[in-house]
């Protein structure tokens, strides 16, 4: 296992994880917004297919794979006690039919260093909001970005390492905790034999 430590580290990472850690404003109402309530937020990722755990609804966690051979995705969660996993086609990408937000940037000149990396700040406006938030961002890793987040920060000049965005009621930033090069075994992208499996399209079958 290779530990991602610094910036002088310039191959493309392909195959590994990376850890996602969130921190929620006190202010988030306790009905709302499960996923900013977790602590982390685990990302698999090999070629084209993708898992990540630590996603909250309802206060309860749900797995999500992709497999891009496929176009599938896997929804796995715990039912009244009973492991389900939900598997559906996914022509339209994760987002589905939502219209993503058109991103805009205002590069700054301060800097902080995340797990190692020099990181630079960017003032952020999107076409659906007027609050600015922001990113930090490096220049010195190539990492393919997480399936779940290939959408997130589109043009932003590097990988983003920490953002924040507001919420009715308060905001959460999401820092990356650490990236790890390693190889993944092909059963993190499975479903477990105790989990019974069921097909949103039933043609699918």
């Amino acid at each position: 296992m290779f530990f991602v430590m610094n910036g002088y580290c310039q191959s493309k990472i392909t195959e590994g994880r990376i850890i996602f850690k969130i921190c929620p404003k006190d202010s988030i109402k306790d009905d709302n917004y499960d996923t900013l309530k977790c602590e982390e937020v685990v990302n698999w990722f090999k070629g084209k297919k993708a898992r990540r755990d630590g996603y909250k609804i309802h206060n309860q966690e749900v797995i999500y794979i992709h497999d891009g051979d496929s176009n599938t995705e896997i929804q796995m969660e715990t039912r009244n006690g009973i492991r389900i996993a939900g598997v559906s086609k996914n022509d339209k990408g994760y987002y589905g039919t939502f219209t993503i937000s058109k991103y805009s940037y205002k590069y700054l000149n301060e800097t902080k260093t995340i797990c190692g990396y020099k990181c630079y700040k960017a003032e952020v406006t999107n076409n659906k909001d007027t609050l600015k938030t922001y990113v930090y961002y490096t220049k010195d890793i190539n990492v393919s970005r997480p399936y779940y987040y290939k959408d997130l920060f589109k043009g932003l000049k590097g990988f983003p390492m920490e953002w924040n965005f507001y919420f009715d009621g308060g905001y959460a930033t999401t820092i990356v905790k650490v990236i790890f090069n390693e190889k993944v075994d092909d059963n993190v992208f499975e479903v477990p034999k105790d989990y019974k499996v069921f097909y949103v399209d039933k043609k699918m079958k």
